[in-house]
């Protein structure tokens, strides 16, 4: 009888433990935001500024999230996704190889540039993408010439679906990178284009 009773103490007190797990979870507040639009999808971190803008001399569209940035500095973490028509939509490129040339050798002009990476990645929204790491110094704030030289890092994917190429990215103050490097792989994981 005893044995009996213990039983029931532990399914009594497993299912207490369950129902408080389960409020718990949807009493959270969510951690991310999610962006739906364009025909794209992908979740960023809650909190973080959107903004969309198009191309003026050069057509594509960008979705740009922004962390909290740094005040004297006015640059703060921020993930971007744009998107490139190829040529028969009017954009200036017609294959991702060329396309990713062009951004690394803009890239490698900029102080101090060093590339950390240049692989190829599985992407679950297209198939595979080009991956670069790098390293790099701006002056900062960017609107002041005699700012202070701040070591930036950034991850970059780029990919084609369709008749558009992407490029997606993540950057931030060196030292900080890490800090949201895992949103950002969150919102690749998350990405969808159709």
């Amino acid at each position: 009888m005893m044995i009996r009773k213990r039983g029931w103490i532990w399914i009594l007190i497993c299912a207490a433990f369950i129902v408080i797990l389960a409020a718990g979870r949807f009493l959270m507040k969510p951690s991310s935001e999610k962006y739906a639009s364009h025909g794209l999808w992908f979740v960023y971190p809650k909190g973080w500024a959107l903004r969309e803008s198009e191309g003026q001399s050069e057509k594509y569209f960008q979705v740009h999230v922004f962390g909290r940035p740094d005040e004297r500095l006015k640059f703060g973490p921020s993930i971007s996704l744009t998107v490139y028509p190829k040529t028969q939509g009017g954009g200036r490129f017609d294959a991702l190889a060329p396309f990713v040339e062009q951004a690394l050798a803009r890239k490698r002009k900029l102080p101090d540039f060093r590339l950390l990476d240049d692989s190829h990645v599985p992407i679950s929204c297209c198939g595979t993408a080009r991956q670069t790491a790098a390293t790099f110094a701006l002056n900062m704030p960017i609107d002041d010439p005699l700012g202070k030289r701040v070591a930036l890092k950034e991850r970059v994917l780029f990919f084609e679906k369709g008749g558009n190429l992407f490029v997606f990215s993540y950057s931030n103050f060196a030292d900080a990178f890490g800090d949201f490097e895992k949103a950002f792989e969150t919102a690749v994981r998350s990405l969808t284009v159709s």
